[in-house]
């Protein structure tokens, strides 16, 4: 009887260090994860702050493209206003003649 009842004390105890255990992993692991929730995913966490960057980065490119867009542009409007580029324009695409051409 006593051997027994000693043998399940003893078994009793390592079920409570083991539950023991167990509790205070799963409280530490709860305490990590929250710490790292709270890094990660509040309004100036790391993220968010990542997530800032790649859109500052696409909208960089955005204006490096319209910048070159826009110089071609220009390019475009300055040899539409030079009258050489029109006199050949006209004579080449639209067949027209030049007045100094035409037969009096």
């Amino acid at each position: 009887m006593y051997l027994q009842s000693n043998f399940q004390k003893k078994l009793k105890q390592r079920r409570y260090q083991k539950r023991g255990r167990i509790n205070s992993m799963l409280i530490i692991w709860g305490i990590t994860v929250l710490i790292l929730m709270v890094f990660l995913f509040n309004p100036s966490g790391i993220v968010r702050l990542l997530y800032q960057k790649s859109t500052i980065k696409k909208m960089s490119n955005e204006i490096e493209q319209l910048k070159l867009k826009a110089e071609l542009i220009e390019a475009k409007l300055d040899k539409v206003n030079n009258d050489e580029y029109l006199k050949k324009f006209l004579q080449d695409f639209c067949k027209f003649v030049p007045v100094e051409s035409v037969p009096k």
